[in-house]
């Protein structure tokens, strides 16, 4: 795909564009700057900057630049330097999505590795005010590559339980990612009648019946929450949804975080509807050198140039109100940064800060990020304690809304035969 050619298309009215013609956004999010949505990600320093090797170490972000900038999202990436860590760096991610939730109104989390290949999407095409968390159904896998999440109170009380659930790191397997699947069952399932509700860790509880160790046990766990999830939700289908209360697992053909296909996957009984298909939003894959399509990394001055006359202006006073990095050097030093497609701005420089944010109070402000905040975040995650007997003590909203055994949400006329 062509990304000069396609994104000049114009979409008039704030239509989606193909592959999905006819689909309006939200009323409350035309036009796209109403919408508050922020885009996030970390990347560290030592242990991921093996993997980025030669001049591909860059590609992911360029490619996720130029297509926030396009779209008129905010995009922050955090860079840290993983070197000194005592606790897998993978946990990060769950200080950081709570760190920034309060400053959107949907936080879209990506992780490094993932390419968007098809620019013709919106985040906000899977914005629903029935569901507070939104993810890509990955047949038996819960997979939080990538999520969106609403800042709201079911947001943040999950926020606080995937925390707490990830700071007992002897327990789940897939670091940050087992205790996320644990959280998205026991939210998903919170409303369901007795005769179907979920039992907490059953997964967990049954593998370690038969394996000794976290790494033995991770295959079997991912087909436990298959079946879980096929128990509560019905069969998957790569093309349709499936709903666990406030939680949408977007059909896999038209979700944003999916896996590419290898022909070795084969043996293990995969099938490639699974995976990742031409002309689908974003793959998740860290070969960039071969993945990352040149275009998509060369922004088209023709759709910036509001912004970029916006930003511009800034440069023509004498004290410029925050400066710009080169994305290379920046993905090289510790900090926090806004990227754009001129560059990446420091937050911990208050110019920055007010520039991006412009809807935070200054006292606010302060506390959106910087080295400190990291270091802050970084002290938590090695010095969390969970809860002595095993289970979090955070309470998950019960709101007003009720499910039936598939999972849905019932409409306020409907019971249970």
């Amino acid at each position: 795909m062509d990304w000069v050619r396609d994104m000049s298309v114009a979409n008039p009215d704030c239509m989606l564009a193909a592959p999905n013609p006819s689909r309006y956004m939200p009323s409350q999010l035309c036009p796209r700057a109403q919408s508050r949505v922020l885009m996030l990600s970390f990347f560290t320093m030592q242990s991921h900057g093996k993997l980025w090797q030669g001049n591909s170490k860059a590609k992911g972000v360029k490619n996720r630049m130029c297509y926030a900038s396009a779209r008129g999202y905010r995009y922050v990436i955090e860079v840290v330097d993983d070197k000194k860590l005592t606790v897998p760096v993978q946990y990060y991610k769950v200080y950081v999505v709570q760190h920034y939730l309060k400053y959107a109104d949907y936080l879209v989390w990506l992780d490094y590795d993932l390419i968007v290949k098809n620019p013709h999407n919106w985040f906000e095409q899977y914005i629903d005010d029935r569901f507070d968390l939104v993810v890509t159904d990955h047949k038996n896998d819960i997979n939080n590559g990538a999520f969106i999440l609403r800042n709201n109170e079911w947001g943040n009380a999950f926020m606080e339980y995937w925390v707490e659930l990830s700071s007992n790191r002897t327990k789940y397997p897939f670091t940050d990612n087992g205790g996320f699947a644990e959280a998205v069952l026991r939210f998903g399932a919170q409303n369901m009648p007795s005769d179907c509700a979920y039992t907490y860790d059953t997964c967990v509880e049954e593998m370690r019946a038969k394996y000794k160790t976290i790494k033995a046990m991770s295959g079997a766990f991912v087909k436990c929450a298959g079946r879980l999830k096929q128990r509560m939700m019905g069969p998957w289908n790569a093309t349709t949804h499936r709903d666990l209360g406030r939680i949408r697992f977007v059909g896999t053909r038209t979700g944003f975080n999916t896996h590419g296909w290898e022909d070795w996957k084969a043996k293990s009984g995969r099938t490639k509807d699974a995976y990742f298909q031409d002309r689908m939003f974003i793959l998740h894959n860290k070969y960039f050198d071969v993945r990352v399509a040149k275009s998509s990394i060369q922004c088209p001055s023709t759709q910036f140039a509001q912004h970029r006359t916006f930003l511009g202006s800034l440069f023509d006073q004498k004290k410029p109100q925050f400066t710009l990095l080169n994305v290379d050097k920046a993905m090289g030093r510790e900090g926090s940064y806004m990227l754009s497609e001129f560059g990446a701005c420091d937050l911990d420089e208050d110019g920055c800060r007010r520039q991006f944010f412009p809807l935070c109070r200054p006292r606010d402000l302060e506390n959106v990020t910087g080295l400190n905040a990291i270091h802050r975040r970084v002290q938590l995650m090695e010095t969390h304690v969970p809860a002595t007997n095993g289970t979090s003590a955070i309470a998950i909203p019960r709101l007003d809304y009720s499910q039936d055994c598939r999972g849905d949400l019932l409409a306020e006329d409907e019971t249970e035969d």
